[in-house]
């Protein structure tokens, strides 16, 4: 309040100010009265005769000679001379009317401090909590900082399995250190220390990809190399991360990811207005069953009630069940492929959120339970609870590809061997088919892939790794990873 106080003075002390060379009547200006003002001209003329009566006390001193003193007056004579005619040719100022006079102090006195208040509403943050210089910092912590002001975390044992991923990691990394990294391995590296939750290594060789790469690095990596930095400081942006963030939606401007984690940033660096036209742009150009319209939108309902600024307009009931819908949809099915088939920490992470996100803390609770029991390994709960405790629920994440949903998987538990065989096969005859005619996503050949190999068929799991590596020739990235997902399927690659 005191605040409010101290300004409304500041405001009204300055305007009096301004409106005090308008004011015509007593006290408020210089003179008593409305007087005339004398033209300049004649200022000068009196100039003149001063001077002219400096010359004959100069002449008296001795100072001048005779010609001396007759040159000066020549010339101060006709300088005064030509006064004395503007000055005859200028009529007296007439000075301003009184009433217009005091409406233009008034409006002044008036109009600036609401005008002021105005401009302030529309482009300042009311709500905005006070930030004094002695409780925050002057600049923002690098990531390096960053990531050393963060008390140390002791993982528990790995287990047998853990233990031979981190040994297998461990020699990747070996053989990517000096001059024989390639781009495919380093992408893979960056990848797999990320799955294990060393995600500080994580933004480090894919800062070390995009050197490799340079120019031609796809905003993906730049994406990916900033989300594991936020990971990796704990949900805190820092200027290395915006960096990359910049540079990805230079390079993809629609990334939904990036565009998600700036508006973080924005948030976090006192920047609301900007970081509500990034996250209610991201919402308007985002599907109803995207994993992360359920966060965006409550970040930006909050932001909004923290700062005083406007939020988007909110969708009807209809649409807002129908999102929620969608998204118990999308979470039914991942839940019955992660039970089905397993996944890693990542997915079990995005089926837990998005069931918190959509208040089924009953299914989130279960959903996390059974993720504990199916993950082996400190590294990857690690990787798992560092995900659940990321800036935001739900926040962008690859959109989980679709499986079979519940009841299919039930009915799948119920048939003799032959008719679940004969359904699995089905399922994948389909995949492959619409694959080889309409293409699709690198997940999607990576999915046929390994369940080619599933069915023992070596054949056509290499013709589809071949097909799948034709359709994505010209993207590098893409064909590391479908490398890598076929190694893993079994499939002997060069």
């Amino acid at each position: 309040m005191a605040f409010w106080i101290i300004a409304a003075a500041a405001a009204l002390a300055a305007a009096a100010w301004m409106a005090r060379p308008l004011a015509a009547w007593r006290g408020l200006g210089r003179a008593s009265g409305r007087a005339s003002a004398r033209p300049r001209a004649a200022y000068d003329e009196q100039v003149f005769r001063d001077q002219l009566a400096e010359v004959d006390r100069d002449l008296a001193r001795g100072v001048l000679t005779d010609r001396e003193a007759d040159a000066a007056r020549t010339e101060v004579s006709r300088r005064l001379l030509t006064a004395a005619a503007e000055r005859a040719r200028s009529a007296d100022i007439a000075p301003a009317p009184a009433f217009a006079s005091r409406a233009l102090a008034v409006a002044v006195v008036v109009g600036a401090p609401l005008g002021a208040w105005a401009l302030y509403g529309v482009l300042g943050a009311p709500g905005l909590p006070d930030q004094p210089l002695a409780s925050r910092d002057l600049e923002r912590p690098g990531q390096a900082v960053a990531e050393a002001m963060l008390p140390p975390q002791q993982a528990p044992d790995p287990g047998p399995d853990g233990a031979e991923a981190a040994r297998l990691i461990g020699e990747l990394e070996a053989r990517m250190q000096g001059d024989g990294a390639d781009a495919q391995g380093l992408y893979l590296l960056a990848r797999s220390l990320a799955q294990v939750g060393r995600f500080g290594d994580s933004w480090r060789t894919y800062d070390r990809l995009i050197a490799t790469a340079g120019r031609d690095a796809p905003a993906a990596i730049h994406v990916a190399k900033a989300e594991a930095m936020i990971l990796a400081a704990r949900g805190y942006v820092s200027p290395e991360a915006e960096a990359a963030l910049e540079e990805g939606l230079r390079r993809s401007p629609d990334n939904p990811v990036a565009r998600y984690y700036i508006g973080v940033a924005y948030s976090q660096t006192n920047r609301p207005r900007s970081a509500l036209e990034a996250w209610s742009g991201l919402l308007r150009d985002s599907p109803p069953d995207a994993p992360w319209v359920e966060s965006t939108r409550a970040q930006l309902a909050a932001l909004a009630q923290e700062t005083g600024l406007e939020a988007p307009q909110a969708e009807t009931p209809e649409a807002t069940r129908d999102a929620g819908a969608a998204m118990a949809q999308m979470a039914g099915a991942l839940d019955a492929r992660l039970a089905a088939e397993g996944g890693g920490p990542m997915e079990w992470a995005q089926l837990v959120r998005t069931w918190r996100a959509l208040g089924r803390e009953a299914e989130a609770a279960d959903a996390e339970a059974r993720a504990r029991a199916a993950l082996a390994g400190a590294a990857a709960l690690a990787a798992f609870d560092a995900a659940l405790e990321a800036p935001a629920p739900g926040a962008p994440a690859a959109p989980a590809l679709p499986g079979p949903d519940a009841g299919a998987v039930a009915a799948a538990a119920q048939m003799p061997a032959g008719e679940r065989m004969a359904m699995i096969r089905g399922m994948v005859d389909g995949l492959a088919e619409r694959l080889y005619g309409d293409g699709g996503s690198p997940d999607e050949w990576a999915r046929l892939i390994a369940s080619l190999g599933v069915l023992g068929e070596s054949e056509a799991q290499a013709e589809a790794y071949a097909r799948a590596r034709q359709a994505h020739a010209d993207d590098a990235t893409a064909l590391a990873f479908l490398r890598e997902r076929a190694l893993t399927a079994g499939l002997d690659v060069e």
